[in-house]
């Protein structure tokens, strides 16, 4: 059995693919590296790699669709097929904007996975919504991992026809795991560590996130503006629910298959609850006087009442958010919108010896979270907090309980303890290749 993975696309995403395949490798499978960047010429390497093991059976990993997106090359007309088709735009990455490979056309398409047997998997880390336009491409032999169990049924109820679907968390990575930073520990000491707090994400302003809307004429504008009025007065409701719900009240009659379809928009609401959430504990945070320490884009445009107190280090590569989580007492995590799965920022701090602080959900309550390895704070106050005109009586509790910790370095080491022992004997992505192999054989 051969191996395919793919590079040059997202850069956590090939981070995420590299942990990965140092398991499958150490487990002697042959692993040929697509990479996105080159394109259409980097298809003829492909073919020599499969004409050259032709005896072999093919396996595709990916995440969040890249190489199965009818990217260029990849893809192309059946050689039967040849009238004008519609040209479709450049895929743009959802988290990021980035422009990625040329798409080519739509019509009568094959691909390369379908003429050489390859059977797919694709471990989609975002909310399904944000890749419906591209399961137009999938190939036959597909398999969706998706890391919450909402996204599962949302995928079981609305693409009954991919039969392959499962849920597999995400998982952690640790800086020092090959003990070649420090020999002799895993992770620095708390005393040892220069930054209290780190967050590592972007953000983005709303009047950017809006522009992805504003074209389709103000009735539509007001029906996501009053979706996501009501995702940030119920954070424990998923956009799922509340996009359907809001469909299904404004659009008498309504289908399956529309709403299947309209739900794609519903993206907007999904990034601005996500970015509003972040604000806001980043500014409750910076209120109550703590230093925080950000790593990424676009947080000069939060609007703070200390600005003084956010510590911006600017974008970076994941490398970078390791370093600064791994010098962090407490790494700050915030979800996107995820209510039955994790955040790899959750394993991640935990690996690395720094301490989560993070909102919780009843999945994450159950499987995941303790007293013991994280400290946890609530969604409904932040939104208490924002409602009352940022009165700082109501969150002061919250700030002595964290202004203790930070002052209390050895109940912060036995929970750091705690939580690496925890993630280390479960959550890395040695754990998920292993499940993830299960899959070649299914």
């Amino acid at each position: 059995m051969k191996l395919i993975m793919f590079m040059g696309g997202v850069e956590t995403l090939e981070y995420f693919s590299m942990e990965i395949a140092r398991y499958l490798e150490e487990k002697g499978y042959e692993i040929f590296w697509y990479n996105l960047l080159v394109g259409a010429s980097e298809v003829s390497r492909l073919k020599g790699f499969f004409d050259a093991n032709k005896s072999e059976d093919f396996i595709a990993f990916t995440f969040n669709h890249e190489g199965i997106a009818g990217e260029e090359g990849l893809y192309f007309l059946d050689s039967e097929s040849v009238e004008d088709t519609e040209t479709v735009c450049g895929k743009v990455d959802c988290k990021n904007g980035l422009n990625s490979p040329k798409l080519v056309s739509t019509t009568k398409l094959t691909n390369i996975w379908d003429n050489y047997h390859v059977k797919v998997i694709n471990m989609v880390v975002d909310h399904p919504l944000y890749y419906h336009k591209y399961h137009k491409y999938l190939p036959k032999n597909y398999h969706q991992i998706n890391i919450d169990k909402n996204h599962f049924e949302y995928m079981r109820h609305f693409y009954p026809e991919i039969k392959n679907v499962s849920f597999l968390m995400t998982a952690g990575m640790e800086l020092n795991k090959d003990r070649d930073i420090l020999p002799d520990r895993p992770y620095l000491f708390m005393d040892e560590r220069k930054y209290d707090i780190v967050f590592t994400g972007n953000f983005t302003p709303k009047y950017i996130l809006q522009k992805s809307i504003e074209k389709m004429g103000q009735d539509y504008i007001d029906f996501y503006e009053s979706v996501l009025t009501r995702m940030i007065k119920e954070p424990k409701e998923t956009i799922e629910k509340i996009g359907q719900e809001a469909l299904i009240k404004d659009i008498e009659g309504i289908t399956e298959a529309e709403i299947r379809e309209a739900m794609q928009t519903m993206s907007y609401v999904d990034l601005a609850v996500r970015f509003h959430y972040r604000e806001l504990m980043i500014r409750a945070l910076t209120d109550l006087g703590f230093r925080l320490t950000v790593v990424g884009e676009g947080f000069e445009y939060m609007k703070l009442k200390h600005p003084e107190n956010l510590n911006m280090l600017g974008g970076g590569n994941t490398k970078k958010c390791l370093d600064s989580i791994s010098q962090a007492k407490i790494s700050l995590n915030v979800m996107p919108w995820f209510k039955a799965g994790a955040h790899d920022r959750i394993f991640t701090s935990m690996l690395n010896g720094a301490v989560l602080l993070t909102d919780s959900s009843t999945f994450l309550d159950k499987e995941i979270l303790t007293e013991e390895n994280c400290i946890r704070y609530s969604l409904e106050l932040l939104r208490d907090y924002e409602a009352s005109g940022f009165d700082l009586g109501l969150i002061e509790d919250f700030g002595s309980k964290l202004r203790n910790l930070l002052e209390d370095k050895e109940k912060l080491s036995k929970m750091a303890n705690s939580a690496y022992i925890f993630a280390k004997n479960g959550h890395t992505w040695e754990d998920r290749a292993k499940i993830i192999e299960k899959l070649f054989f299914t």
